[in-house]
């Protein structure tokens, strides 16, 4: 078994690609739904589908096979503002439900995918960790700081388009969540130090 730094558990649209390309960017053999020598990031080892066919249709099942965090000296949970994820989600591709349906309650509720995988990470997975990747580039020093990597600055690496956006009208955000699901979602953000109140 290769033993490895980092592995990094987020939902889709929570910031992964940005997240990669900078550990890249500092110098870590870092892969995005895979794993360098440094480790990865991803949304597919969250939950442990071993015996579903569909698992092993995802890049990080195909090139690694189910999770195991023994090999990680760190497990790390990368979050984003619920209400940007959650109206990303709504635009997700079909096939990409998938996972998320069928290990949910088959529910079609993109909030319900919020709040349901970050628990699913927090739960299941353990992190030692929570990073807000808006947060990334300020947080850089205490990351480095627990992988004992002090000296790697952060390589300035611009985030995509996508991810310099803000939610620029937080009550339209809130009222496309569904009923069922909009406290939790406000609680979950508020937890994870997010602006939450309706401006």
């Amino acid at each position: 078994m290769n033993h490895r730094k980092l592995l990094v558990l987020c939902t889709p649209h929570a910031g992964s690609r940005y997240f990669a390309k900078v550990m890249q960017d500092a110098g870590f053999d870092f892969e995005h739904e895979g794993l360098g020598r440094d480790g990865g990031i991803t949304q597919a080892w969250v939950v442990d589908e071993t015996n579903h066919p569909r698992a092993w249709r995802t890049e990080m099942f195909k090139k690694h096979g189910p999770p195991d965090l023994r090999q990680f000296d760190h497990v790390w949970h990368l979050v984003r503002h619920p209400l940007y994820c959650i109206r990303t989600l709504r635009h997700a591709r079909p096939e990409a439900y998938w996972l998320w349906a069928e290990h949910f309650a088959r529910t079609k509720m993109p909030a319900g995918f919020y709040v349901r995988w970050n628990m699913f990470v927090e739960s299941r997975n353990s992190p030692d960790l929570r990073i807000r990747v808006e947060d990334l580039e300020k947080d850089w020093p205490r990351l480095m700081a627990e992988l004992d990597m002090e000296d790697t600055a952060f390589p300035g690496t611009e985030p995509g388009t996508g991810h310099s956006k803000k939610v620029e009208n937080q009550y339209l955000a809130l009222r496309m969540i569904e009923h069922a699901w909009r406290e939790e979602v406000e609680y979950m953000g508020k937890r994870y130090g997010y602006d939450m109140e309706i401006e």
